[in-house]
């Protein structure tokens, strides 16, 4: 025998098979009536789950072995009697050059007179600034060399980031830091 049931709305007890509540007159859904649904929605998500995880773990262990796999071998066919069977050589991948890194170049802040330097937005006196640094800073070279009325630029990085560009005149080449 089942328990009575409680009207959510006025708290009267209740038969255990009521739909609607006799005091109240509120609709009523039992329990069982919500399990069923709770199930499939809970069932649907682990299914979910369970799928990504798969798909993941299909994706590393194919990722693992090199990629993509290739092309299904062609069907043997059966030489003729009589024939010479000729095997063509098996195509052997060559793996792409190494790219070379090109080197980095480094230099230091100098000729100042203790002054520092400026990192310029543009290469140009007028350009807004991005930051100062000190006599002695060590910076690295990020881009190509730039000549604005007369005078070489050059495109400087500083240790904490900031990327601008720095008059020529005012660097001297340094080794890596740590070298």
């Amino acid at each position: 025998m089942r328990s009575q049931t409680r009207c959510p709305g006025c708290g009267a007890l209740l038969a255990p098979d009521a739909r609607v509540c006799e005091w109240c007159g509120r609709p009523l859904l039992l329990r069982d009536q919500r399990r069923p649904v709770r199930f499939v929605w809970t069932l649907g998500a682990v299914a979910c789950v369970l799928g990504a995880l798969a798909a993941a773990v299909f994706a590393l262990l194919n990722a693992s072995r090199g990629g993509a796999p290739g092309p299904a071998p062609a069907s043997p066919t059966l030489p003729l009697l009589g024939t010479a069977v000729s095997r063509a050589p098996t195509p052997t991948a060559t793996p792409p050059p190494e790219p070379t890194a090109e080197p980095v170049e480094y230099v230091r802040v100098a000729n100042t007179g203790g002054q520092g330097i400026i990192i310029r937005r543009e290469p140009s006196v007028s350009a807004p600034r991005v930051v100062a640094r000190a006599e002695n800073s060590l910076l690295r070279i990020v881009g190509p060399d730039a000549t604005v009325d007369g005078r070489v630029w050059r495109q400087v990085e500083d240790s904490q980031g900031n990327r601008g560009w720095t008059p020529a005149e005012f660097l001297v080449p340094a080794a890596p830091p740590g070298g």
